[in-house]
């Protein structure tokens, strides 16, 4: 599944997808977004796949947009499509993909946080369930600095990963959040060297895809679709997902597991 933007590897039921224009600090090109989009749905089809990991090649995670799109482009892009409704369905192009399909899909997924991520790159970071990043790990609000109001759902995504407060102050102001303070606040769930970064996160992402992938899959949607539940209605949610675990094999294979004191095998059925 590589391609020309990028770089696709799977082992060990992980998949890793690398964004794949170091020379632009992997800023976001429409054929990108594009080819990302495919990936995504073939990550979606392969069950053989239990856990992802998007990072970046080289020095940045993602630039966000790339910037020569906006200014001094010779063709129209999914930024500028000639007039408003042209600019607002090229945003909800991006939106479907980042964060949209990465919410949607109903596998674990980790961002390997190598350098800064920026506009839609910070929204793809934040749109992967767990982030582990380096000393080199910064988060910057890059659509305030160009006079545009955060894009791609990033003013629904942030008070619910740093609460209201810190979110509307990284918002408003635009300053880059440092790694030590991205986990303080909860941004990085895990920080490490940069020369642990990538054995650290493929570790995490091994663990994930030990687990059982059905119980996963629906404590990922339950916990999405949960965060603008009534409880009540969160609570019918959860017991008819956990219904469909009890009467699982993964269910019957872990307790076997446990009773045999070895290590179970789920098979996600």
């Amino acid at each position: 599944m590589n391609s020309e933007n990028i770089l696709f590897k799977k082992e060990y039921h992980v998949a890793v997808i690398t964004l794949n224009r170091p020379d632009n600090l992997n800023a976001l090109l429409e054929p990108l977004v594009l080819e990302l989009s495919k990936i995504i749905d073939e990550v979606d089809k392969d069950d053989d796949i239990r856990a992802v990991v998007v990072t970046g090649a080289g020095k940045a995670f993602s630039a966000g947009g790339d910037l020569n799109e906006f200014v001094g482009g010779d063709r129209e892009t999914f930024h500028t499509k000639g007039s408003a409704e042209g600019s607002r369905q090229g945003s909800r192009m991006i939106a479907s993909v980042i964060p949209l399909r990465f919410y949607k899909l109903m596998k674990p997924t980790i961002a390997m946080v190598n350098g800064p991520a920026v506009a839609g790159g910070l929204v793809l970071a934040c749109a992967c369930d767990l982030r582990v990043g380096s000393e080199n790990a910064r988060f910057i609000n890059g659509f305030i600095k160009i006079g545009l109001t955060p894009g791609l759902g990033l003013t629904w995504i942030m008070p619910r990963l740093i609460g209201l407060p810190r979110a509307l102050e990284f918002l408003y102001l635009g300053r880059p959040v440092y790694a030590e303070e991205a986990e303080r606040i909860g941004l990085l769930n895990k920080l490490v060297p940069a020369n642990e970064l990538e054995k650290t996160t493929i570790e995490l992402a091994h663990g994930l895809a030990d687990g059982p992938p059905l119980a996963i899959r629906l404590t990922k949607m339950q916990t999405y679709k949960g965060i603008d539940m009534p409880l009540d209605i969160a609570m019918e949610f959860g017991a008819a997902s956990e219904t469909l675990t009890l009467l699982s094999e993964d269910h019957r294979e872990g307790l076997a597991g446990f009773r045999e004191k070895r290590k179970p095998m789920f098979r996600g059925r």
